[in-house]
């Protein structure tokens, strides 16, 4: 009897522990056996691997990246320590909560922060591609002053647009200094080089070739070159004032004594594109007659270089008309003459004399004993308004 009570007793004690461990059902749900539990931690930490790979790298700093890396290491830790699958969910649930904190990068300002580094690069590559020995000591520091001006502006400037407007106008404004000393000084130069060209060429004349009175208007043409060459405002105006005295030397010729050319004007100042009236005389004073053959006129009209030749009219035949003058004879003609300077060759329209001063005389060639002669007037000062 005692030995059936004892058994009695142990399957009570089973009976009690079964139902223990069956309870409601709610805790066979939430803890498992190790082997169960694990593959719901891999697939938690797969999900947070997939999280991550989809975010991008350039979206944040090097330093919130690497926060992200360890945010995540350490929610697979966590993960893996967690006794069943509602510390797997808190777990992962956690770690995606403070990676989506991590703030990402605002890439608009990384852009203009990037742009103005590049402005800033470009502003310092024009200033290195310049020459010091080009500038005074005052001038370079100038322009390294506007350059360091020139890259605060481009740090200040609120968007793209205003850092285009910075370096462009520090740009601008060393250009000027570049102007300011080089191309002037270049231009001194070249001014004093056409002027030494000039009187070089003036000295390849011999004096004694010329009449005294010819040989004055030749100083006085090459003076007045000189004066054209400093007020020329660019090289190409140097080249234009050197080319016309030499030219105009050039055709001045020996003169001879035994005639005399004058001209006179009641009113020298003209309007600028008016016509105007000239009284040319010549006397035939050298002893004998002489024979001047042209066409329209015997006087042609010289003005800056601009030549009013007499030539034959495209309608007429090419034979000239002849004027005797005997010895102490003289002969006047009435000239009506236009400022018009030139004409545009591609246009053909007509180019007026500039506001200003200009040189006006008057020659008259012809052969005499069969030597070319050219005789040429008086100057006047025509005053263009």
């Amino acid at each position: 009897m005692k030995q059936s009570i004892f058994i009695m007793a142990i399957l009570l004690l089973a009976g009690l522990f079964l139902s223990a461990c069956r309870g409601n059902g709610e805790g066979e749900k939430n803890v498992l056996p190790e082997l169960q539990l694990q593959p719901y931690k891999e697939e938690a930490k797969a999900n947070l691997t997939a999280y991550v790979e989809a975010l991008d790298p350039d979206d944040y700093s090097d330093e919130n990246w690497a926060a992200i890396e360890s945010i995540a290491n350490t929610g697979k830790e966590n993960i893996d320590m967690a006794i069943d699958k509602q510390g797997v969910d808190s777990a992962l649930a956690a770690a995606n909560d403070e990676i989506g904190l991590i703030e990402k990068k605002n890439k608009e300002t990384e852009d203009l922060a990037k742009y103005k580094e590049n402005a800033k690069a470009s502003l310092m590559a024009y200033v290195e591609a310049l020459d010091t020995g080009d500038y005074s000591d005052v001038n370079w520091a100038a322009i390294e002053s506007i350059a360091n001006t020139g890259k605060e502006n481009i740090d200040m400037a609120a968007d793209k647009q205003g850092v285009d407007s910075a370096l462009a106008a520090a740009i601008d404004e060393i250009g000027l200094i570049e102007k300011e000393h080089k191309e002037i000084d270049e231009l001194a130069e070249y001014k004093e080089e056409a002027k030494a060209n000039l009187t070089a060429y003036v000295d390849t004349l011999e004096q004694e070739d010329y009449i005294e009175e010819y040989w004055a208007i030749i100083e006085d043409i090459a003076n007045t070159g000189k004066e054209n060459i400093d007020k020329a405002a660019d090289k190409q105006g140097v080249d234009s004032a050197l080319a016309a005295a030499k030219q105009y030397i050039s055709m001045i010729g020996n003169g001879h004594k035994g005639f005399v050319l004058t001209i006179s004007m009641e009113d020298t100042t003209v309007m600028q594109g008016d016509d105007f009236i000239v009284e040319a005389s010549l006397k035939n004073q050298s002893g004998g007659e002489v024979e001047i053959g042209y066409y329209t006129t015997p006087f042609n009209a010289y003005i800056d270089g601009w030549f009013d030749f007499s030539l034959p009219a495209l309608s007429k035949p090419p034979q000239p008309d002849f004027l005797t003058l005997e010895n102490g004879e003289s002969y006047h003609e009435t000239r009506r003459l236009s400022s018009i300077a030139d004409y545009d060759p591609l246009t053909y329209v007509p180019i007026p004399l500039p506001v200003g001063n200009h040189e006006l005389r008057f020659f008259v060639s012809f052969w005499l004993d069969q030597q070319y002669i050219r005789i040429w007037s008086n100057k006047i000062i025509l005053i263009v308004q």
